[in-house]
């Protein structure tokens, strides 16, 4: 289990490594990273997007745009990644599906 939150606020981002973040020693430090910046980045995107429809600049329309326009992006990507890019492609294809 993570013990991120209370060491990240105290520690300077110069120094930040997965040898500094308390973790599972049993997870493998590269993964634990690449998670935490994927979480991070979903997080703020999904942020951005809430704040911007709940200030009317974003409508449904705007919103299944911006998805619609990230899978384009991804169909750019590289083909060979070890089926990463089509799992992401996937999962904001997921998003675009009515509730």
């Amino acid at each position: 289990m993570l013990k991120f939150r209370r060491r990240f606020q105290t520690t300077p981002r110069s120094q930040l490594s997965p040898q500094n973040i308390d973790a599972d020693v049993s997870l493998d430090p590269a993964l634990v990273c690449s998670s935490a910046v994927s979480l991070s980045t979903s997080a703020l995107f999904a942020a951005l997007m809430l704040y911007l429809e709940q200030k009317g600049i974003l409508s449904t329309q705007d919103h299944q745009m911006i998805y619609q326009l990230a899978v384009s992006l991804l169909d750019t990507g590289p083909a060979d990644d070890g089926g990463v890019t089509e799992l992401a492609r996937s999962i904001i294809k997921e998003q675009l599906r009515p509730n």
